[in-house]
């Protein structure tokens, strides 16, 4: 390295170049940037020759006779690769480099910095400080770096924002109201330490009149449509029940989330009745034996495999193999679960609500054999053990049983069979 010229008293320091660096098309390899020019800084000379060997130890330079030279630069293999890819870019010239793409004042699909013709939203009564306001050019764009003089236009945007507008303010109109001609539900008892949810007895009498019609509503769309709906069901379903009792009720008063969530509940609400149900009725029906004994665990074990094997348990009749059985979804377990959860009183849910009832769903018949085959699986040990009726472990039984009645349904044709095995249960239910 020689000394060229001298800039603020600082020495700056040009590098000579070997020949095979030359042939390599390495070139010079600044190791600092100081106002884009290149300012090396003496360092002790370092032996590298264990590390870098060959054409990277610069021990030589190209001219014998020239000044001292500085062997201060410290090569590296990523440099060296850097250069050898863009070593043909750096062999042009600054010209070329500076002039612009015949394509740089080409307008694009991208651009939007561009003149829009007067629309009423730049109308005059807008504020001096809005129409003075500038924006920026696209990010995306390819022309020069001009900027208009005003906001650039968003008519394709516009008409999407007006609807939005006027969607939320038909949405607070619609708000107003209600809250005019309604109020909402009032807590008159607040939760006590360590209990967050309310319940039925939390709200004042009319609130506790609404909610009792809207739970049996509820669960007549849970035994008619969907066993196990998700929380966005749950939540619409509650509150269409919610609006259903009170137009029954003929009063005015609009649900809270706190109440809606109660109403919510008796999702599973119902499918626990039904499953407590079903579990005090099994044992009599089917013969299971309490005992603990050798026999009694293996008599259990049998008769639970027999039992679930080709859905035996949903006959009337249960003979010996499955073509000797009888009366299929007619068996007596079932019409007795219906009778005690639907057709208990005649204030029950299928009193109230006949309608749905009449027949008995599809929905509300799987949902019931659901439950009693889970009864039966808490004999299959051998003794009575209790079996977590989840939807994790139930949900896909409970559609196949679903399926299943379905299909029987659609093989049966103009007969319906199973159509008049469900108005047999309303029938008998009443």
């Amino acid at each position: 390295m020689r000394p060229s010229q001298e800039t603020n008293g600082q020495q700056l320091r040009e590098y000579n170049i070997t020949p095979l660096s030359q042939i390599r098309g390495v070139g010079q390899i600044p190791e600092q940037r100081v106002d884009y020019q290149t300012q090396a800084t003496p360092q002790p000379r370092k032996d590298d020759s264990r590390a870098y060997p060959g054409c990277f130890q610069d021990l030589y330079s190209d001219d014998d006779n020239g000044p001292e030279v500085f062997d201060d630069y410290v090569a590296h293999p990523h440099a060296l690769l850097g250069a050898q890819m863009y070593g043909s870019a750096a062999s042009r010239t600054d010209e070329s480099m500076r002039e612009p793409s015949p394509e740089a004042g080409a307008r694009t699909v991208y651009d939007n910095d561009y003149e829009d013709e007067p629309e009423p939203w730049h109308s005059s009564d807008r504020s001096p400080s809005f129409r003075q306001c500038s924006s920026s050019p696209s990010v995306v764009s390819y022309a020069g770096t001009r900027q208009d003089s005003h906001m650039p236009s968003s008519s394709a945007i516009r008409p999407v924002v007006a609807a939005l507008s006027r969607r939320a303010l038909t949405s607070q109109l619609l708000q107003l109201d209600e809250q005019e001609s309604s109020r909402k539900v009032r807590r008159i008892v607040e939760p006590r330490e360590g209990r967050h949810c309310a319940r039925k007895g939390d709200y004042e009498p009319e609130a506790q009149e609404i909610l009792c019609e809207a739970v049996v509503l509820f669960k007549s769309y849970v035994c008619s449509q969907d066993a196990y709906p998700n929380k966005l069901t749950e939540k619409t379903w509650a509150v269409e029940a919610w609006q259903c009792a009170a137009a029954m009720l003929s009063i005015q008063m609009a649900p809270d989330h706190e109440i809606l969530t109660v109403v919510a509940k008796y999702s599973w609400n119902l499918r626990g009745e039904v499953k407590t149900t079903a579990r005090a009725l099994v044992q009599g029906a089917f013969g299971f034996k309490t005992g603990l004994s050798p026999s009694s665990r293996v008599f259990n074990q049998e008769r639970t495999a027999f039992l679930k094997r080709g859905r035996a348990f949903v006959y009337e009749i249960i003979g010996e193999t499955m073509e000797d059985h009888v009366g299929l979804y007619e068996a007596e377990i079932i019409q007795d679960v219906v009778n005690r959860i639907f057709y208990k009183s005649p204030t029950d849910d299928g009193i109230k609500v006949a309608d749905v009832y009449t027949p008995f769903p599809f929905v509300g018949l799987a949902l019931v054999l659901m439950a009693i085959e889970c009864c039966i699986d808490e004999w299959e040990s051998g003794v009575f053990c209790k079996v977590t009726f989840s939807e994790e472990n139930y949900s896909a039984i409970y559609q196949r049983h679903l399926q299943e009645m379905r299909s029987f349904e659609a093989e049966s044709g103009a007969d319906r069979i199973l159509t008049e095995i469900c108005n047999q249960i309303t029938s008998r239910g009443r």
